[in-house]
Formats: C-alpha cells, structure tokens, sequence
C-alpha cells in the first residue's frame, strides 16, 4: 500500500494562491474546531470556505495533507513565538528560581492560547515522519534556553548542557503533552508553580563534580555568543 501523500500539489508564489491557501486553511481550522480530525472532510472544508472542491484539490490532493499543512503551520509557529519570547526576555538581575519562573510562564501561556485546535491537531498524526520539522523547532529552541540559562552557568556548573537541556525541554513538552490528553483538571498556577520547582531543583542538582574539567575557567561559556 502506497503512503498517503502529505505535501501540498503546488507551492503558492502568487499573492492570490497564497490567499487561497490562506481560506481553505482557516476553514479547515473553523470545521476541525467544530467537529474534530475524524469528522473533518474535505467537503466540509470547501463548504466552510466557499470555494469549489477543484480549486481545493489545485493545492491540496486530500483531507491528510490539508490537516498536515495544519499541524506543521501550528507547531512552527508557536516554536517562532516561543523563540521570539525567549530572546526578548529580559533576566538580568533575577535570580535562578526567579528567570524559570518566568521561562515556565512564558512556556504555559504560549501553549494555553492554542489549547483549542492543539489537542485535535495532535490526534491527526500517523506517522513520527509528519512531525520531523518538530525536531528543528526542538533545537532552536534548546539553543535559545541555553543562551538564557549561561549568566548562571558559573552558579550551576552542569555538566553537560545539552543533556541537561534535552532534559528541561522534553519534560516540558511530556507535561504539555499530558495536560491535552490525561484526565486532569489542575490549577494552571499550581501546575506552573512545580514544573519551576522541578526544573529548579533538576539544575541545582545536576551540577558537575570540581574535575579539571568541570572547573577550568579558560573554557568557553556553554552558551557563548
């Protein structure tokens, strides 16, 4: 059996292709929020959006790839966000505890806004090859931790920063992952206020031993410029 084809027929250059994309993904948006990715179909997109079956098929050759445009657009976007927060979070002069505070907040926030269509998007993926941009989206952001976790990397002295990172990431996503799909119901300040408590205490004690190594201050900051 051949794999369903994902990617868009054709690539919009022009202004009004790109507007046509533009309308048949936000109707594609509206109906997934109103009946769900089982229920979604491409009749009920180009109803919603008022165009012809054929001039959707001009772009998109199925509802799967319609749905993938979906999840990479959302994901790539809030990675964007999310990048753009962190660059232009200001940390100087706080404390440890205080700038993951702030990261966590940020973190949360971004991922609340999106909460509506996140869950959905999230259930129309069949294949780890659907979510492989995520893998970007993932290290631009490590990167950009790393750079705002180094004016404490002398109280932290860790290790090894990119495993220490993967860790904070990852625990990040597993938490978001499971407030869309496990049966919670916890105050969002709460469930803030230990995510910092976690990560806090996972940098606080995942600091290196006093080797030579470890300790030697000709080395380059783990997040030089």
């Amino acid at each position: 059996m051949s794999r369903t084809e994902i990617n868009p027929r054709k690539n919009a250059v022009q202004a009004r292709a790109k507007d046509t994309i533009n309308v048949i993904v936000e109707a594609a948006t509206q109906v997934l929020e109103d009946v769900g990715v089982k229920a979604l179909s491409t009749n009920k997109i180009v109803e919603r959006a008022g165009i012809s079956i054929g001039t959707l098929y001009q772009y998109f050759p199925n509802k799967e790839s319609i749905v993938h445009h979906l999840v990479e657009r959302l994901f790539n976007g809030m990675a964007d966000e999310m990048l753009a927060t962190l660059e232009s979070l200001d940390l100087e002069g706080t404390d440890l505890r205080g700038a993951i505070d702030r990261l966590t907040e940020q973190f949360f926030a971004r991922h609340a806004q999106k909460k509506s269509v996140f869950r959905q998007f999230l259930l129309s993926v069949v294949s780890v090859e659907h979510l492989k941009f995520m893998l970007k989206n993932d290290a631009k952001i490590a990167d950009a931790l790393k750079r705002k976790f180094g004016p404490y990397s002398t109280e932290l002295r860790i290790a090894d920063w990119d495993r220490t990172i993967f860790v904070v990431l990852y625990a990040l996503k597993g938490i978001q992952f499971g407030v869309h799909f496990g049966a919670t119901d916890f105050s969002p300040a709460d469930l803030r206020a230990e995510v910092s408590a976690l990560i806090f205490n996972h940098l606080t004690a995942n600091r290196a031993d006093e080797s030579p190594r470890a300790a030697a201050p000709h080395e380059d900051p783990p997040c030089a410029p």
